[in-house]
């Protein structure tokens, strides 16, 4: 029963080091995305609103510039924007 508790707390340990990865940007990007740590990626477009949103301490991923979030959270070109 020991062995299996060390195990759980060792697999939570596992699984909130990686989400934390995750949000502090240390995952990799999908397709035309980049780190919001890069100095021209601080501001992300979104079709929906046709808004733009900037981050003065930004982390994790957004799109790349020429692109626009879409409904389903991907990337697209934003002449594809409704």
């Amino acid at each position: 029963m020991q062995i299996r508790w060390t195990a759980v707390r060792f697999l939570l340990l596992l699984m909130v080091a990686a989400i934390r990865a995750n949000l502090d940007g240390f995952g990799s990007c999908g397709p035309y995305e980049c780190r919001l740590s890069n100095p021209i990626c601080r501001c992300e477009s979104f079709c929906q609103e046709f808004s733009q949103r900037c981050w003065k301490n930004p982390s994790g991923c957004h799109c790349a510039r020429g692109y626009a979030r879409d409904e389903r959270g991907h990337c697209v070109p934003l002449i594809l924007c409704p």
